[in-house]
């Protein structure tokens, strides 16, 4: 029952985003249809104004807005960008796969990197392994991540030029789909490595703390007096027990991944959602801007709620709400 209040919770999220991009624009001070047409360098007149919001649909009652604009939505037209000339949803979808490109690797390498270490530091806590460990990602936590990403490209772009600056893609990236992948792998590695590392932390220090609360069970001496190795111990008993907040992390890491690409993007040139967003921020083209915004939100939504499907399945406690996270 847990998991169904946790579904209509993550519902109402999502239709109270739906409401927020419906209105902001509409609620702001001052009139879009007028900034839109004095983007053009034109005299602006009555007709012209009539026009542009019949085009938008501002002329029609609240409601009725709503409804076209919520109708829309479910056919997938997310707008048009009067200045880009293009439908929002093509710019939108070109733009998440990029950002996706990026964003998925550092997810799974940042939480198979956590798990590891976080476990192993975890069962020998107090060791020289764990202090170092957890020192220097600590550390990496403290850098911003526009900051480790310039660094990174600095240090690996700039002066060593073992990666490029910057793009996605050579100019010539190869004639064969094994030398467009390298290719394509080359020019990700810094961005993915920079996501990884300012995204590693959190993860690690959940896993690290769950197994060691976990490795002082009665279970554990029980599983060692039975001549399990540690390893198995570890892999096969500790971290069973301990992957349920580490999963509900994860689900909330998705938000601050994909919220970092956006200025990984920027740092590394990479035509993807965090240059549609700062496009869109400094031509004040906010149907993109609402488009964008909506598109991220129900991506961090639907993770979230992914995880708390999967904690679910793991722990049953969970599902009949018995679950004590204390």
């Amino acid at each position: 029952m847990k998991l169904v209040k946790k579904i209509i919770i993550y519902i109402a999220c999502l239709i109270m985003v739906v409401l927020i991009n419906f209105g902001l624009p509409r609620f702001m001070p001052g009139d879009p249809a007028l900034m839109l047409i004095g983007q053009e360098g034109v005299a602006v007149t009555d007709e012209m104004l009539d026009d542009m919001h019949e085009k938008m649909g501002t002329d029609q009652p609240i409601f009725t807005q709503f409804a076209m604009y919520f109708q829309d939505l479910l056919e997938g037209d997310w707008g048009f960008s009067y200045q880009s000339k293009q439908n929002v949803s093509d710019m939108l979808s070109s733009a998440i796969k990029n950002t996706m490109l990026i964003s998925i690797p550092a997810i799974i390498f940042s939480s198979i990197l956590a798990i590891v270490l976080g476990c192993l530091a975890g069962y020998y806590q107090g060791t020289p392994f764990d202090n170092i460990c957890t020192g220097i990602l600590i550390i990496l936590y403290a850098v911003p991540m526009f900051l480790l990403g310039m660094l990174l490209v600095y240090i690996f772009g700039f002066r060593l030029q073992w990666f490029p600056l910057g793009s996605l893609q050579s100019v010539n990236p190869g004639d064969t789909a094994f030398a467009m992948f390298r290719d394509r792998l080359w020019h990700v590695f810094l961005p993915v490595l920079t996501l990884t590392l300012s995204s590693i932390t959190s993860k690690y220090l959940i896993i690290r703390n769950s197994v060691a609360k976990e490795r002082t069970n009665k279970y554990v001496v029980y599983a060692k007096a039975r001549g399990l190795s540690n390893r198995e111990v570890l892999f096969k008993h500790i971290f069973k027990n301990s992957c349920q907040p580490f999963i509900s992390v994860v689900g909330m890491n998705i938000g601050f991944i994909f919220s970092g690409s956006l200025v990984v993007e920027l740092v590394f040139s990479l035509n993807g959602m965090g240059t549609i967003i700062y496009n869109a921020a400094s031509n004040r083209d906010y149907v993109v801007m609402q488009g964008a915004f909506l598109l991220l939100s129900m991506i961090v939504i639907l993770a979230n709620l992914l995880a708390d499907i999967v904690s679910a399945l793991i722990d049953p406690r969970i599902r009949r709400g018995t679950y004590d996270e204390t």
